[in-house]
């Protein structure tokens, strides 16, 4: 990872610039403008039909449910390649993402997910990221 500057500091003599000093030294909002691929996005529900609510995992590529009683979309969610902070990444891309049942990232797995549009978990809902994975 690059060495970053650290951004300057506010003194109490600056207070009248307070709230226009941006925290983003890796400029995160404008790599998030830029990534994009040409695809469509489905939307992601994880349905709480099962006795512990239906799970979909995680891998670095690829995405599926074991617990499927009524989750969208079906089969294997694939990842998509795209450059993201200057290296090639794959990322799971969905419009709207809503949560009734469990989500997991695959142990020694790291997954990333790109949401043009809503993020909701609600009920009994989770998001399961192993000590050793990331998302």
């Amino acid at each position: 990872m690059p060495t970053i500057e650290p951004v300057e500091k506010i003194t109490p003599e600056s207070e009248n610039n307070r709230g226009l000093t941006a925290c983003d030294p890796l400029g995160i909002a404008t790599a998030i403008d830029g990534v994009s691929v040409n695809t469509t996005s489905p939307d992601l529900f994880i349905n709480n039909n099962s006795r512990a609510g239906d799970l979909l995992e995680l891998e670095t590529n690829t995405a599926n449910f074991l617990v499927d009683f009524g989750s969208t979309p079906n089969g294997t969610i694939n990842a998509k390649t795209a450059t993201f902070l200057d290296s090639a990444t794959q990322i799971f891309y969905f419009d709207d993402v809503t949560i009734k049942g469990r989500m997991q990232v695959k142990s020694n797995h790291n997954a990333v997910m790109f949401v043009a549009g809503d993020f909701t978990m609600s009920g009994a809902s989770s998001l399961t990221i192993p000590d050793n994975s990331s998302a």
